[in-house]
């Protein structure tokens, strides 16, 4: 769906939150790293079908991971930036349950896909 003009209001209380925290984390020598993490329709947007005349079948998705990305990168380029919604929708396509199906929570699949991609993205870092 589309961002709103209140999430992208939003978006400056974000970018102000990850200032304080990039300038908190530096003081103490440690290095910040956001992880996007993507919604459920997000992951499974291109392995689901829905009926027509459902309300989600017009949903579209936004260019939020692109917007954070961008917002992280203009607060500091010293921030680290994960996206998992590629390894999480990789693990769906692969029949790997991430979410629980009845709600909109990872499963422990899910936990697991997302500390892998984190660990791996912080021993690329090193």
């Amino acid at each position: 769906m589309p961002l709103s003009a209140k999430d992208v209001n939003a978006l400056e209380q974000v970018r102000a939150t990850l200032a304080a925290a990039h300038d908190l984390c530096a003081s103490r020598g440690i290095r910040l790293i956001v992880a996007f993490i993507p919604t459920k329709f997000r992951v499974y947007h291109d392995l689901a079908r829905f009926e027509p005349d459902s309300e989600v079948a017009s949903w579209i998705l936004n260019d939020l991971p692109d917007r954070l990305l961008a917002l992280v990168a203009a607060v500091s380029r010293e921030i680290g930036y994960l996206d998992l919604t590629p390894p999480l929708a990789e693990a769906a396509r692969q029949g790997t349950l991430v979410h629980f199906p009845d709600d909109s929570h990872w499963s422990p699949e899910g936990h697991r896909v997302a500390a892998q991609a984190i660990s791996d993205y912080i021993m690329r870092q090193r």
